[in-house]
């Protein structure tokens, strides 16, 4: 699996190798510059011109507090 951000806002998923994509999600109001997935993949972090970072369950939901 590959993210990739863009000037929308959005954060867009690509299966690998086959370079399709397999969802998105929004949330950003500017362009997404920085992305992360935790080392055990189970979240991606998204950074954006909007000054916020937001936290991303791998189906694409925001995590849950613990």
């Amino acid at each position: 699996m590959l993210a990739s951000g863009g000037f929308d806002g959005r954060v867009q998923f690509w299966q690998v190798p086959a370079a399709q994509p397999v969802g998105s999600l929004s949330g950003h109001t500017g362009s997404v510059w920085e992305l992360v997935f935790t080392p055990d993949g189970h979240l991606l972090a998204s950074g954006g011109q909007d000054g916020t970072i937001r936290l991303w369950g791998v189906a694409g939901e925001p995590p849950t507090p613990g």
